[in-house]
């Protein structure tokens, strides 16, 4: 490892257990389960890699893109804990929301991992497909958030911005790595900063419980015709997606 790594890792290291110090003192880990677990596994795969590097472990390549594929998976934790926090009520809006970043999720991740002709590496394309994925239902969470004028907490904002921040550097970083491999030095310095970018934003965001404030527009009721609308929407496109697949 390099004094640049060393360096890296001190200072990620120690926003890791900042974030989770405030996590444990202020009990924001009950408030926020999902956004903790995703936390408590980075700690953890820093200090096994850290640990593999400082060992010069043969297997330490492998080893670090296999945790990195699980920590890509964990994203999702992250981002269902903005939505969840965010659309927390009314139930009527929270299910329409729902179905809308169900049909989202679902059409990105055909056209994405099923659709693509890429040749690139298989680690990089995943984590920039699954970024994708993430920025898109972020954006369209938020977007929805400020359509049903639902406002957000410094607590929730921060997760997002956060990790909306992170994965879309991962986005460029991966599709710049791919279609010109001069890129690798510039990927070892970007990628990283920009990690620590996010835990940076975490720190602040999450440094005290600052929930989403209460609003008289949260009590707001989607109108039944747009339920009806939306569920029959929904099971259309799942009529569709059975005959797909042949069930």
């Amino acid at each position: 490892m390099t004094h640049f790594d060393y360096l890296i890792f001190t200072f990620g290291f120690v926003l890791e257990v900042l974030i989770l110090w405030r996590g444990l003192r202020t009990r924001l880990w009950r408030h926020y389960p999902f956004f903790y677990v995703y936390l408590g596994y980075v700690f953890i795969r820093s200090l096994i890699l850290f640990a593999l590097a400082h060992l010069q472990f043969s297997g330490y390549a492998i080893t670090y893109w296999l945790s990195d594929a699980a920590a890509v998976l964990l994203w999702f934790f992250v981002t269902w804990e903005v939505f969840r926090q965010t659309f927390s009520s009314p139930l009527a809006v929270r299910r329409v929301v729902g179905q809308l970043l169900l049909i989202l999720l679902v059409g990105l991740t055909v056209a994405l991992f099923f659709g693509s002709k890429s040749a690139g590496l298989f680690f990089a394309d995943l984590e920039r497909k699954a970024g994708f994925v993430q920025a898109a239902l972020l954006m369209a969470t938020l977007l929805l958030a400020r359509y049903y004028g639902l406002p957000l907490g410094r607590n929730t904002w921060g997760m997002a911005l956060g990790l909306g921040m992170y994965v879309s550097v991962a986005i460029v970083n991966f599709a710049s790595l791919e279609l010109v491999k001069s890129f690798f030095p510039y990927w070892r310095l970007i990628r990283p900063l920009s990690f620590i970018g996010m835990l940076g934003v975490w720190a602040w965001a999450l440094w005290s419980y600052a929930p989403n404030p209460k609003s008289a527009t949260v009590a707001l009721e989607v109108s039944e015709r747009s339920l009806v609308h939306w569920s029959q929407a929904w099971s259309e496109v799942r009529a569709v997606l059975r005959k797909a697949v042949g069930l």
